[in-house]
């Protein structure tokens, strides 16, 4: 059960790297490159984060930044809570 967890929320990290990196890529330094921005979702997780120049930029990616949030920290908690 466990493995499938990690499974699932790698692959959400990946979408969201790949979908930020094509769509931020280009104006924000820490999502020049892929690892640069895989590693930014993972700081993002944590809390490590400048909401505000991202807003200033785009609303849309403002509202994706949101949605990675509320399914990497409510969803996946919930269902590593569920498989515990």
């Amino acid at each position: 059960d466990l493995i499938g967890f990690f499974i699932v929320c790698i692959c959400l990290v990946v979408c969201y790297t790949l979908e930020l990196y094509f769509l931020l890529g280009d104006n924000f330094p820490e999502f020049s490159t892929f690892t640069k921005c895989f590693a930014s979702l993972f700081r993002f997780i944590w809390g490590d984060s400048d909401f505000s120049e991202i807003n200033d930029y785009d609303s849309k990616s403002f509202y994706l930044f949101i949605s990675y949030l509320i399914f990497m920290i409510i969803l996946m908690f919930n269902l590593m809570l569920a498989i515990i």
